[in-house]
């Protein structure tokens, strides 16, 4: 893991410097809200290293107790995965989690 990026908030921070689609157009404001409740739910020095399934599946339980919709979750895991995959495509990190086959309940259906 990079010597400097080791914080969810520090990996936000470089992926909306660093990927395009993040820093121009409607993507920007998107991935903004949707990090956004990630980073209030877990705190901006939550460390990388502990961004994995079990996390990502008790945050959509929690954004699911506060009344978030299936689809919103989704975008909300989206997000954490996108710059997780950013993160892991630049060589800051080892790898992002796998997102397939139980990532989030919402992934598999929509209520």
């Amino acid at each position: 893991m990079s010597d400097t990026i080791k914080t969810w908030g520090e990996g936000v921070d470089y992926t909306f410097r660093t990927r395009d689609t993040w820093r121009h157009g409607n993507g920007s404001v998107t991935a903004h809200i949707n990090t956004g409740h990630f980073s209030r739910l877990r705190g901006r020095s939550f460390p990388l290293t502990k961004i994995n399934q079990p996390n990502i599946q008790q945050v959509s339980i929690e954004l699911e107790e506060d009344g978030k919709s299936d689809a919103t979750i989704n975008r909300i895991v989206s997000a954490v995965s996108t710059v997780m995959n950013h993160l892991a495509f630049d060589g800051l990190i080892q790898a992002a989690p796998p997102q397939g086959g139980g990532a989030s309940p919402h992934l598999l259906h929509q209520g």
